[in-house]
């Protein structure tokens, strides 16, 4: 596992690699610029937030436990998701990878003759898997494999994931990715679920 004071120029290096992969919308994504505002929701974006950074600060990730993250689109499950990896990076010095569940899925098929390479996705300390279930809101047989060959191999390793779904809380995920890989994913998490309107649909 990585050590704390991390040279400048690694910290430089791995924040860039997360954004290319994440894309630079979450180039500004930090816990700082996270927004709690201060309406009826105030409170449960606060929890969720503070969920978050217990994960990082209590160092949670260290012993494999993975971080879920459960609800609506555009509520900033990916905006905390990414905040927590640059804080890990920066903190830890860290390897980080970030790659939806859409671009898995999709070199998975393209690769499907030979097999999937998976180095890139079981051996980071912290690998972000953003948006798992596909547009049905579930996943296909094959993609259900997918999940369970990275989490499985990970689960194994002890490290720890960082998983944003569009699903109502950890009750739904055997319906939505399969109970071989919730189980997985579930085992020791900690889950918190953001229950609140998108900011998208605000702007």
């Amino acid at each position: 596992m990585p050590s704390k004071s991390p040279p400048p120029d690694f910290v430089t290096s791995q924040s860039d690699k997360l954004i290319r992969a994440a894309g630079l919308r979450y180039s500004d994504a930090t816990f700082d610029s996270f927004e709690i505002g201060n309406d009826e929701h105030s409170n449960k974006r606060r929890h969720a937030f503070n969920t978050v950074g217990n994960w990082v600060a209590n160092e949670s990730w260290r012993s494999g436990s993975c971080l879920l993250l459960c609800g609506r689109c555009g509520t900033g499950k990916d905006h905390l998701a990414v905040a927590a990896a640059k804080r890990i990076i920066e903190v830890h010095g860290a390897c980080c990878h970030y790659a939806t569940g859409a671009a898995i899925f999709r070199e998975a098929k393209d690769f499907d003759a030979g097999g999937l390479n998976l180095e890139k996705y079981t051996d980071r300390h912290v690998l972000i898997l953003s948006d798992i279930v596909n547009a049905s809101g579930g996943v296909s047989e094959f993609e259900a494999g997918v999940l369970y060959s990275i989490l499985d191999a990970r689960y194994r390793d002890q490290l720890p994931c960082v998983v944003s779904v569009n699903a109502n809380g950890a009750n739904d995920l055997d319906d939505r990715i399969g109970k071989r890989v919730a189980d997985r994913l579930l085992h020791r998490a900690t889950v918190t679920t953001f229950d609140w309107p998108s900011y998208r649909r605000q702007q």
